[in-house]
């Protein structure tokens, strides 16, 4: 708990802008002091379920919606 609490404390908001929408993450380190990028919930494709089963996947939407993490 204390290593998430410090990794929130220390990290860098970041939006990147792709042709579909902007995505929001945060810049964090490892241990060893690299940096690194996290970005959470991308809507990769729809869920297959449904008529979608079992079937090629279909993009999930044509705009991301821009939601911060923190």
């Amino acid at each position: 708990m204390v290593v998430m609490m410090v990794a929130a404390a220390s990290s860098q908001r970041v939006v990147v802008t792709t042709d579909d929408g902007k995505i929001s993450g945060v810049k964090l380190k490892t241990i060893k002091g690299r940096d690194f990028y996290c970005f959470k919930s991308i809507p990769y494709a729809k869920a297959p379920v449904g008529d979608l089963r079992l079937r090629i996947l279909k993009r999930s939407v044509t705009q991301y919606s821009y939601k911060p993490l923190i």
